[in-house]
């Protein structure tokens, strides 16, 4: 039974990103093309922001949404497996989406950052988590969303500037993170 419960875990991570990116926010925004390369042309940082806080608000919100409904009995490790196969999910996607990987090739850098984003997916499921646990669930869910936004910030402001130093930063603020959350087992065992 707890096998089949971390299987539904970690394929609702996968889902979850199939259901927020692939299926919502990616058509969504190709729906806006147009306008939003003309906002790039004049405001390149605002349509950064746009992007960057819209992954934050689809990708947080359908992990909130997730724990509503599939994953109401969910643990810190179910949380953890749900991360991991939200993270995975979007690797087998840019490994998909033709242009990805074909510009960085399988670089180190490239692994680097696949790194960081999967540990940041793990960190922010179970951060979201335990939010909703402690009765904090919409303050919570803001600050998941927020963070997030501020993490793809530093992607596409800091990697193309130099790699070593984006890449570097990425993985030191998913490591915090990760790290912080981590700590939290015991609480989230308690708040169930």
């Amino acid at each position: 039974m707890k096998k089949m419960k971390r299987l539904i875990a970690l394929i609702c991570g996968f889902a979850c990103f199939a259901v927020t990116q692939i299926m919502t926010r990616i058509p969504l925004l190709a729906s806006f093309d147009y306008e939003l390369t003309v906002l790039n042309l004049h405001a390149p940082f605002l349509a950064l922001l746009i992007l960057a806080l819209s992954a934050g608000i689809f990708e947080e919100t359908g992990r909130y949404l997730f724990y509503k409904t599939a994953l109401r009995r969910a643990d810190f490790t179910d949380a953890m497996l749900f991360g991991l196969g939200h993270g995975l999910m979007e690797i087998l996607f840019l490994f998909y989406s033709a242009g990805f990987f074909a510009g960085l090739g399988l670089s180190a850098w490239a692994i680097l950052e696949r790194v960081s984003a999967t540990l940041f997916h793990m960190a922010s499921a179970v951060f979201i988590l335990g939010g909703m646990r402690r009765g904090k669930g919409a303050r919570t869910l803001l600050c998941a969303i927020l963070f997030h936004a501020l993490f793809n910030l530093i992607a596409v402001l800091c990697v193309p500037i130099s790699v070593p130093l984006g890449e570097g930063l990425l993985l030191l603020v998913a490591g915090v993170y990760f790290g912080t959350v981590a700590r939290t087992k015991t609480d989230l065992k308690e708040a169930i």
